[in-house]
């Protein structure tokens, strides 16, 4: 379970002035209120509890260290593609404290200062730092994509504080999120659509694929349907449920294109689905897909395709 067995993570994004002179400091609160929206729905998103601070950062609690530390680097994603703010790109440091029993929670107030707070103040602009307490077991993910700062010095309470740096920018997104939830050793679906990542888990359990306006995945592909296919997280299992007219093709890694319509197939692994052609047509829209597979559970076998159309 990685973190979730301590009971508490906190994250912390405090806004950070880049360029000569920086910004001043109404200028940076002002320049994070504007965009303060975007990085809330990321913590919502990952299952995160904002808490309201008078000053210009962003608090919240989590509690899975894995869910914390993806929501930093998903802040850190979304704040450097926004345009400048009065000719200066907005920079964000973000801290995360992970590791803590929810009975330490008195000791990350709403209010004033804590270990979590003096983290992000740390943290250079787009950087991610990430502590834990020096006595506890490091989690699986941390040899991956973290490097230790024994240089700087925390504490949470009477608890000393090892601080690492997350190396989120030399990974793409897709990697980075594979590797540190296989670290914590969940069922989590990773999907990619165009410049659209989405993560189907416990806390969200089913996505929709169509030309309807309210698809997550929204195709304009015509030879689409508009509420064309579905995938549902079944336990540990992850189920594409087809219910178009033409179909989705669906290419496991290393397999040969499989077609369904009006079917259901289990997926595994990773690799490929285009709806209503084949991926290798012309225009076609495609979804790419990675699982981590939970240690407990293994996703089972696909059934048998339905024959492919004829041409």
């Amino acid at each position: 379970m990685g973190g979730s067995e301590q009971g508490l993570s906190v994250l912390c994004a405090s806004v950070c002035g880049a360029g000569p002179g920086g910004m001043a400091g109404s200028e940076a609160e002002h320049a994070f209120g504007r965009f303060s929206k975007r990085i809330r729905n990321v913590v919502v998103s990952f299952g995160g509890t904002v808490v309201e601070r008078p000053d210009a950062k962003v608090m919240a609690y989590f509690p899975e260290s894995e869910d914390a530390l993806q929501s930093a680097i998903e802040i850190q994603r979304r704040v450097v593609a926004l345009p400048p703010f009065s000719g200066m790109p907005l920079t964000v440091g973000v801290g995360v404290c992970g590791g803590h029993a929810s009975a330490e929670k008195r000791f990350f107030p709403e209010a004033g200062g804590n270990a979590a707070t003096s983290l992000s103040d740390l943290a250079a602009p787009r950087q991610v730092l990430f502590s834990m307490p020096r006595r506890a077991s490091p989690l699986p993910w941390m040899p991956l994509v973290a490097h230790g700062l024994p240089g700087l010095a925390l504490a949470s309470g009477q608890r000393r504080l090892g601080v690492f740096s997350v190396d989120w920018q030399k990974f793409d997104p897709f990697s980075l999120r594979l590797m540190i939830s296989r670290g914590a050793g969940e069922g989590l679906m990773y999907l990619r659509f165009k410049a659209l990542d989405m993560v189907l888990d416990l806390h969200r359990p089913l996505l929709t694929i169509g030309r309807h306006a309210d698809s997550d995945f929204r195709l304009g592909d015509l030879r689409a349907s508009r509420i064309h296919a579905r995938i549902e997280r079944r336990g540990a299992c992850f189920v594409l449920i087809d219910r178009s007219s033409n179909g989705t093709f669906v290419t496991l890694d290393g397999e040969p294109e499989h077609f369904i319509r009006n079917h259901e197939m289990p997926l595994r692994g990773r690799g490929v689905l285009s709806f209503g052609g084949p991926a290798a047509n012309a225009g076609a829209e495609c979804v790419t897909f990675e699982i981590a597979e939970a240690r407990e559970a293994p996703v089972p076998a696909p059934s048998s395709p339905s024959p492919s159309p004829s041409a």
